[in-house]
């Protein structure tokens, strides 16, 4: 199942909508929390986007910076954030969301470790 202008061709998900589309919040959008594959201690906070609410587990592409990168929804983001300063979800993985025993192995990699919650992310 693909959303807003995506096709799923040849492997990959395309997304025919332009990169300024993500970055506009629609009202009825969600805030949610990604753990996205880079070195940082942190998550960050991202609109659905016209995807709806976001499972726990689900796989995204969101932007981060000038590229765009794949992360996993941890949860419910900050709702005190002003909404028209956050970026939104590019494209949702057209699978199920992992399980959350799983995400919750990636917490606690990250606590024992202390190694940025990206990172362990991305190698999971």
């Amino acid at each position: 199942m693909t959303q807003r202008g995506q096709t799923f061709r040849n492997g990959s998900l395309d997304d025919h909508d332009s990169a300024d589309d993500a970055l506009a919040a629609a009202p009825g959008d969600q805030v949610v929390r990604v753990a996205v594959g880079v070195p940082v201690d942190r998550a960050f906070d991202y609109v659905t986007g016209g995807f709806g609410p976001l499972d726990r587990g689900t796989i995204v592409t969101v932007p981060f910076g000038p590229r765009q990168l794949n992360g996993i929804v941890l949860g419910p983001g900050d709702r005190n954030t002003a909404r028209e300063s956050l970026k939104a979800v590019i494209r949702c993985a057209p699978l199920p969301p992992v399980s959350d025993a799983f995400v919750q192995f990636i917490e606690r990699v990250t606590a024992w470790t202390m190694a940025p919650i990206g990172s362990v992310a991305k190698m999971a």
